[in-house]
C-alpha cells in the first residue's frame, strides 16, 4: 500500500528586513485543491528584537508577544482566510517560516512559542496547522527519497568522562541508545559509542555509509571568545571532551556525496542560545547543517531537560513511521511534553517542500488491490511487451541526469530559472550557445565518466581513480540478482529501446545473448529511408539507440535544439525501424528510469503516440515508473502526481511511484505467482479469414 498520506496545503510567511530596518512580510499560499494562482501579498511585521529579549524569561509572555508583533491586521487577515478556506476542504496545512538572508537576526527568536492568533494555541504543538522553520541552500543536489524499508539510521551518543569541567550533567549513554533503538522501530540502526569513542572522524565516517537518520546525543555550548561559535562536545580516543565546532562538522558534512535525510541533535543550544546570546546564531548548527545541504533537521535551540528529550524522543520517532512527515512527527512530539516548560526547545529547520524523508513503492492507490500485475506478467510471458528504458535507469551506477544537469548548470553559470537547472537538455542547450555542440556533448560525456568511474570503482571495491575493467563490471552487475539490469535481462524481450546514450545495458545483453544494435544516423540530410532490419528474438533481441549513442556524437540527442531538429526529421522521414514501430503499437509497452516531464520520455510518448495504429494500445496495459517528485524540482508534487495521471489515462498507462528497480523487484515476485501466459488479446488474435 503506497502511504500517501494527507495532503496539505501551505501558507510560508517569508520575512526580509529592509534598509530602512523594517521588516517586510511576503504571505504565499498553495492550496492542492484550487489550481488557480493565489498572488503574493506583502505587508509587516512590528517586529522588536529588544522587547523579545526582556521577555525571554517568561515564556507566556514572549509567546503572547511574538504572535502580537507578527500577526499585524493584514498578515491576521491573511492566516485568517487561508485558515478558513483550508479548514472548508477539511484539509490541513503547513505553515513555513521563510528568513531571509537580509534578516539573519531573526534566527534567534524562538518562533516555536508563537500562538494561532484566533484561539491562543500554541502552533507548535498543532497537528493540523505544522510548524517549521524553511530553510534555502545552495547545495545543487537533489534531495532523493528512499523507500521506507531501505531506511538506515546512525545513532551517536557521546557521553565524556569529564563534563563536569564545563559543569554539565552525564549522558546517559545505554538509556540515550535504547530509547532511540526502540523509536526507530524496525529502521536498521548504527550504534556509535557504547563500543567506541564518537570521534569527529568516525562520526563522518559512519554517515558516509548511506544512513537517512542520524540520532545524535551531546551537549552543546557557545565559546565565551569575542566571536563566540556553537559547539558541539564529542569524544577524543580517552573519551575526554572533544569540542567541535559548527562550522567544521557542517564543512564535513558538505563534503559527503549523500547527506542524510535527516539529523536529529539532541544536544543543547545546538539551534542558538536565543536572543539573550551576543553568538551570531547563523553560526549555530542547525542552520549550518542545512545550508550544507542537510534536508532536515531537529535541534535544540536552548537548554533542554535529558527528562523532555527522554519522553519526547520516543513519541518523534513512532510518530515519523507512521507517514515519513517530518513537521507532523514533530508537532505531536512536542504536545507530548506539552506540560514540560522547555517543550517549545526543539526547533525544526526543514528544506523539503513535501515534508516527506521516504515512500513506499506501488502503485497509485492500494497496491494488494491492483488488478492489472496479471495481465502485464501475461503480456511478458507471451513476449507481447517492449521496455522503454529512461536514462535513470542506472542511477545506481551513474546517478540521476537530474542530478548531472543541476552540477553541470551550477559550474557554468547557469543563468535562467532555477526550476530549468535540473533539466539535462535546457542546461545542455545553454553551454552549447557559449562553445559548440561538440563542446558540450564532450562536457556531459566526461562527467557522466566520472560518474561512472567512481561508483563503479564502489561496486568494485577499487580504490579510487582506478581503472574499471567492464567485463569484470558487467560479471559484478549480473551477478546482483537484484540489480535492475539483470532483472531485465532475464525478461527474454525481443526488442528493448533505450532512451541512453551509453552503452552499458547492451554491454549485459552480450554475455549471453547476441543483441542487435541499431543506431540511426537523423542528422544527414541526405538520408530520407532506413536500412531494412529484422525482428528481434528473446536470444538475439533488438536494441533500439532511440536518442543515439553517445559514442556516436552524430546520432546524439541531447540539447533542446537536438529534440527539435530529431522532431522534424523523425516526422519528415519516419526514421523509425519497421520492427520497432511494430513492436510499440502492439504490445505492453514498460516506461522504466524516465521523470515523466523529462523531454525524452515526452518526445517518445507523443512520436508513439502519432503512429498509425497507436490505437490498439488500448487492448494492452502499460506501465510508467516514476518516482516520486523530487521536493526540490516540483512546487506542488500532489499536484504534479494528479496532472500525470490525468494525462495519460486515456492510454492505459499505469503510474507506478517508485524508481526502476523498485517496480522491477515487485514485477519478478508477481511473474512467480503468474507462470503463465495471459490470454492472447483481441488486437493481436490469429484471425481465421
Amino acid at each position: 500500500m503506497i502511504a500517501s498520506g494527507t495532503v496539505y496545503g501551505e501558507l510560508q510567511i517569508e520575512l526580509n528586513r529592509t534598509p530602512a530596518g523594517i521588516y517586510d512580510v511576503s504571505l504565499e499560499l498553495c492550496d492542492p485543491s484550487n489550481d488557480a494562482e493565489v498572488p503574493v501579498e506583502h505587508a509587516t511585521a512590528a517586529l522588536s528584537l529588544e522587547a523579545l529579549r526582556a521577555a525571554q524569561a517568561n515564556k507566556d509572555q514572549y509567546a503572547k508577544l511574538l504572535t502580537s508583533q507578527v500577526f499585524q491586521p493584514t498578515v491576521l487577515a491573511f492566516f485568517s482566510k487561508a485558515k478558513a478556506a483550508f479548514d472548508a476542504s477539511g484539509r490541513q496545512f503547513r505553515l513555513r517560516l521563510l528568513i531571509g538572508a537580509s534578516a539573519p537576526e531573526l534566527h534567534a527568536v524562538r518562533w516555536e512559542l508563537l500562538l494561532d492568533p484566533e484561539n491562543g494555541l500554541p502552533l507548535a504543538t498543532s497537528q493540523r496547522i505544522l510548524l517549521s522553520r524553511f530553510m534555502l541552500s545552495d547545495d545543487w543536489r537533489l534531495i532523493k527519497l528512499r523507500p521506507k524499508a531501505d531506511l538506515r539510521a546512525l545513532i551517536a551518543v557521546a557521553a565524556p568522562t569529564d563534563l563536569t569541567q564545563y559543569d554539565l550533567p552525564a549522558v546517559d549513554r545505554d538509556g540515550e541508545v535504547s530509547r532511540a533503538q526502540s523509536g526507530l522501530g524496525g529502521i536498521a540502526c548504527d550504534v556509535l559509542g557504547p563500543k567506541e569513542p564518537v570521534l569527529l572522524s568516525s562520526l563522518v565516517d559512519a554517515m558516509n555509509k548511506g544512513v537517512d537518520i542520524v540520532y545524535l546525543v551531546c551537549h552543546g555550548v557557545f565559546s565565551d571568545d569575542a566571536q563566540p561559535e556553537p559547539a558541539i562536545l564529542l569524544e577524543d580516543t580517552n573519551r575526554n571532551t572533544m569540542r567541535v565546532t559548527a562550522s567544521e562538522l557542517a564543512r564535513q558534512v558538505s563534503q559527503l556525496p549523500q547527506v542524510p535525510r535527516l539529523v536529529v541533535l539532541a544536544s543543547c543550544e545546538s539551534a542558538g542560545k536565543g536572543l539573550g546570546s551576543s553568538a551570531d546564531v547563523l553560526a549555530a548548527l542547525a542552520p549550518r547543517l542545512a545550508a550544507a545541504g542537510v534536508p532536515a533537521i531537529l535541534a535544540m535551540q536552548s537548554e533542554i531537560t535529558m527528562e523532555t528529550v527522554k519522553q519526547m524522543m520516543p513519541v518523534f520517532f513512532r510518530e515519523l513511521l507512521v507517514d515519513g512527515q517530518i513537521d507532523r512527527a514533530v508537532a505531536a512530539a512536542r504536545n507530548a511534553v506539552l506540560s514540560r516548560p522547555d517543550h517549545w526547545v526543539p526547533a525544526l529547520f526543514v528544506r523539503l517542500r513535501g515534508g516527506r524523508i521516504w515512500y513506499v513503492p506501488g502503485f497509485t492507490g492500494e497496491q494488494a488491490a491492483f488488478e492489472q500485475w496479471q495481465s502485464i506478467c501475461g503480456f511478458i510471458r507471451s513476449g507481447d511487451f517492449v521496455p522503454i528504458l529512461g536514462p535513470d535507469l542506472t542511477e545506481h551506477l551513474y546517478g540521476t541526469t537530474r542530478a548531472l544537469a543541476l552540477e553541470l548548470a551550477a559550474a557554468n553559470g547557469y543563468p535562467f530559472s532555477p526550476n530549468d537547472e535540473s533539466d539535462p537538455a535546457k542546461v545542455a542547450q545553454y553551454i552549447s550557445t557559449k562553445s559548440s555542440l561538440a563542446s558540450v556533448q564532450q562536457l556531459f560525456r566526461q562527467a557522466f565518466r566520472s560518474k561512472f568511474e567512481a561508483r563503479a570503482g564502489l561496486l568494485l571495491k577499487q580504490p579510487a581513480g582506478s581503472a574499471i575493467d567492464p567485463a569484470q563490471l558487467v560479471t559484478a552487475i549480473l551477478g546482483n540478482p537484484d540489480d535492475p539490469l539483470t532483472i531485465l535481462n532475464s525478461l527474454d524481450a525481443k526488442l528493448y529501446i533505450t532512451a541512453s546514450g551509453d552503452g552499458l545495458f547492451g554491454m549485459c545483453l552480450q554475455k549471453n545473448k547476441t543483441p542487435k544494435e541499431i543506431v540511426i544516423q537523423w542528422r544527414d540530410e541526405r538520408r530520407s529511408e532506413i536500412p531494412v532490419y529484422p525482428d528481434g528474438s528473446a536470444k538475439s533481441p533488438l536494441l533500439y539507440y532511440v536518442f543515439g549513442k553517445s559514442s556516436q556524437p552524430e546520432t546524439w540527442v541531447l540539447t533542446e535544439d537536438d529534440f527539435f531538429d530529431f522532431l522534424i526529421r523523425a516526422s519528415q522521414y519516419n526514421l523509425m525501424p519497421l520492427p520497432v514501430s511494430h513492436a510499440l503499437t502492439s504490445g505492453s509497452l514498460f516506461f522504466l528510469g524516465f521523470p515523466l516531464d523529462d523531454w525524452k520520455f515526452r518526445v517518445l510518448f507523443r512520436m508513439i503516440m502519432a503512429k498509425g495504429g497507436s490505437s490498439a494500445l488500448a487492448s494492452f496495459n502499460h506501465v510508467a515508473v516514476q518516482v516520486n517528485p523530487e521536493e526540490n524540482t516540483l512546487a506542488d508534487a500532489n499536484r504534479a502526481k494528479r496532472y500525470l495521471e490525468g494525462y495519460f489515462k486515456a492510454s492505459k498507462i499505469d503510474i507506478f511511484w517508485g524508481t526502476s528497480a523498485d517496480f522491477l523487484l515487485a514485477l519478478r515476485n508477481q511473474l512467480s505467482k503468474y507462470p503463465t501466459a495471459a490470454p492472447v488479446p483481441v488486437a493481436a488474435a490469429v484471425s481465421p479469414w
